[in-house]
């Protein structure tokens, strides 16, 4: 019984029948192989889209010498930020080292 009909499915059909084991097996593999190789793709632009930021973002590393060590999401250089407000927030836990803040 076939529920749904893909153009070339006779031809497939007959090629199948009279393949060998080791043509069946490697037709196999090949469309795992592809499969995975999409799989990447598909992977790969879905998380590059979530690591882009908006610019002024940054993830806190730590508190030193009175300014908060961060990382400048955009271009990932290190660099410190000596606002008052954020060390005092760094100091008192309400901003956690691996937290992103904005400014």
């Amino acid at each position: 019984m076939t529920i749904f009909k893909i153009e070339g499915d006779e031809e497939f059909v007959e090629w199948y029948e009279n393949a060998s084991e080791e043509e069946r097996q490697h037709n196999s593999v090949w469309k795992f192989s592809l499969a995975m190789v999409l799989l990447s793709a598909i992977i790969f632009i879905g998380t590059r889209g979530q690591t882009e930021t908006a610019p002024g973002a940054y993830e806190v590393r730590g508190v030193s010498n009175g300014a908060v060590q961060v990382i400048e999401r955009d271009t990932g250089q290190h660099t410190e930020l000596r606002a008052p407000n954020l060390v005092k927030q760094a100091l008192s836990g309400k901003i956690k080292r691996g937290d992103i803040i904005y400014r």
